[in-house]
């Protein structure tokens, strides 16, 4: 079989728009787009191109024939039993949530759909349709990989702008590539014993996933990009509990394949951002997907020596960071606005006696909002928890430390813990004791000790952090001292780490008293010097070409990560555009002397 199979030529195929017209459709997305260019339209006559087709090698035909089946049928089969199952799910919630009038009828559409699952397992799942199916596709990765090292060579990113227009990497169907990975997605879903006890090697499907993920340019959806962290969450980690697949030979290549080793974390870092751009509700299942598979791989020092390339990219880790901590923000006042309004119905349905002089209408009601608010803080903790802990196991990297104390980045990094740490243990603080928190993945001293974590990843670095916490929006005076009280009543931290942050404490609340006085002491400050923005002295001003206003850098940059937008005018506006006002910084410099 192996020798047959190095007689296909895929290659040829899709180089030649005869060919390939005779096996693909017109229609099918292409994995790679040219950057600024458009790709010449190509009219083929469909008679001609299976003439051609039929003169090539009769086992290349056999082959594309048989992966363009395998994509219209058990790859279709695979995704419609996957919505069949969240179907499934979707009744099964309603059954549990259903009063009795309605549980029957439930119920009833669950037996339904368990019956049509169990009549298309019989075929979807015979074991050598399923064997020689992922025969074929093993060998089409092997295939691909061969194409795409062949276009692109070592070069990572690679450069699109240097492909020729008549690259075959400009022909290549995605579904390809959707192909390999939804059949190995599925098979580690719902059979994660197929591949050893089958003598499948899923080594080259890991190659396959570093090598796009490395380049990122080679595969122009960003949904298909985020499958491939999918995959590496549900087919390669060992710790994933959704399957068994715990000791099978394929989840040791995370820490054993040579280029996963090499570029594995750094593209998965990226990723982390890039999936932005798909959803949000699928957003939220990628990016916990690729933080669980990142902290996995932080525990390797293989891989945690990779996880500083990006740092050492200020503008790739900046852009990374600051999506990080956007995200953690979002998810954690998500939650805190839900979890009072869960306190609320839960203390309302515990008082009985207030509870049955409501009508069933409105009992249905708040049941309904209940349940609405319980999905929500359930789904967001999920990826919540994971984003504040990848903060935490990063920022104790020294080295990754560094970027994190850029202008850019540091007031955000501050506010952000100041924000969190208020909210779980500020005057508020007794609006989220909801009843049974496991049950939503909402465990607040871990919560806290991850933030605290952060705070004392930093508590050395001198001045500039404490300046940073002392003048964010967010402090208060007694706010860390009580949050350390917390961690230290229920010890999550060692003593060490709780002095040096007693230590910050003193001198964060130092900084706050000198800045005040120093306000004090300044009176009106000439409106020229101060940030029209934030009202606060700019300490480098800058100008903005597209509106002839000047605004401190480290504001300015703020917005640009989050906006590429002059914030006066809406007019595009990037960093490298900036104008530097030295004069005017002097005159600051001497009017704060």
């Amino acid at each position: 079989t192996q020798n047959k199979l190095q007689k296909v030529d895929l290659i040829s195929i899709l180089s030649s728009k005869f060919l390939k017209a005779a096996v693909f459709s017109n229609d099918s997305t292409c994995l790679v787009i040219p950057v600024d260019r458009e790709v010449p339209s190509e009219e083929v006559d469909l008679e001609e191109a299976v003439d051609k087709f039929s003169k090539i090698s009769f086992i290349t035909q056999i082959f594309v024939l048989s992966w363009r089946a395998i994509h219209l049928s058990i790859v279709q089969g695979f995704r419609r039993h996957i919505r069949l199952q969240q179907n499934i799910s979707h009744w099964q919630r309603q059954a549990e949530q259903a009063n009795e009038a309605n549980r029957l009828t439930a119920n009833n559409n669950v037996d339904q759909l368990i019956a049509i699952r169990l009549a298309t397992e019989v075929m979807l799942m015979k074991p050598d349709l399923l064997v020689d199916s992922y025969t074929l596709l093993l060998a089409g990765t092997d295939l691909m990989l061969k194409l795409l090292k062949s276009e692109v060579g070592d070069n990572k990113p690679f450069d699109l702008k240097k492909l020729d227009m008549n690259s075959v990497l400009f022909r290549v169907p995605e579904h390809l590539i959707e192909d390999i990975i939804e059949f190995t997605q599925f098979i580690s879903m719902f059979d994660p014993k197929f591949f050893k006890a089958n003598f499948f090697s899923l080594e080259p499907i890991m190659t396959l996933i570093v090598f796009l993920l490395a380049n990122p340019n080679l595969v122009r959806s960003p949904h298909l990009r985020a499958k491939l962290g999918d995959l590496v969450y549900y087919t390669f980690l060992p710790e994933n509990k959704l399957n068994s697949s715990f000791g099978e030979p394929h989840t040791t290549l995370l820490y054993s394949h040579p280029s996963a080793q090499e570029s594995l974390a750094p593209s998965l870092l990226l990723l982390y951002g890039d999936v932005e751009h798909t959803g949000y509700y699928d957003k939220l299942e990628h990016r916990y997907h690729i933080a669980v598979v990142l902290k996995y791989l932080w525990k390797n020092e293989e891989h945690r020596s990779t996880f500083r390339r990006i740092s050492e990219d200020t503008d790739q880790f900046v852009r990374f960071a600051n999506g990080l901590m956007n995200e953690s923000n979002a998810l954690v006042a998500s939650v805190m606005e839900k979890l009072p309004e869960i306190r609320s119905i839960q203390l309302q349905q515990n008082d009985a006696t207030k509870w049955t002089l409501l009508s069933e209408e409105r009992q249905n009601e708040m049941v309904e909002r209940l349940n609405e608010a319980e999905r929500a803080v359930t789904s967001n903790l999920l990826l919540c928890n994971e984003t504040l802990d990848m903060v935490n196991y990063l920022t104790s990297d020294v080295y990754i430390q560094i970027p994190f104390l850029l202008p850019e980045l540091l007031a955000r990094l501050a506010s952000m813990l100041l924000s969190i740490i208020g909210q779980l243990v500020g005057k508020k603080g007794l609006e989220i004791k909801v009843q049974n928190p496991e049950k939503y993945n909402f465990r607040p001293k871990e919560m806290l000790a991850s933030v605290i974590g952060v705070v004392s990843h930093f508590a050395s670095n001198g001045e500039t952090f404490d300046t940073a916490i002392a003048t964010s929006g967010f402090y208060q005076r007694d706010l860390l001292s009580k949050a350390l009280a917390t961690v230290q009543k229920h010890g999550l931290m060692d003593f060490k780490k709780l002095k040096e942050l007693e230590n910050l404490c003193q001198r964060v609340q130092l900084v706050y008293e000198k800045v005040n006085s120093m306000d004090e002491r300044l009176g009106d400050v000439p409106e020229e010097f101060l940030c029209p923005l934030m009202c606060t002295v700019m300490k480098d001003p800058v100008l903005l070409p597209t509106s002839g206003n000047i605004i401190d850098r480290s504001t300015i940059i703020q917005h640009l990560l989050n906006d590429p937008t002059d914030p006066f005018n809406r007019k595009p506006l990037d960093p490298s555009m900036l104008v530097p006002q030295v004069d005017l910084k002097a005159r600051i410099g001497e009017y704060l002397e």
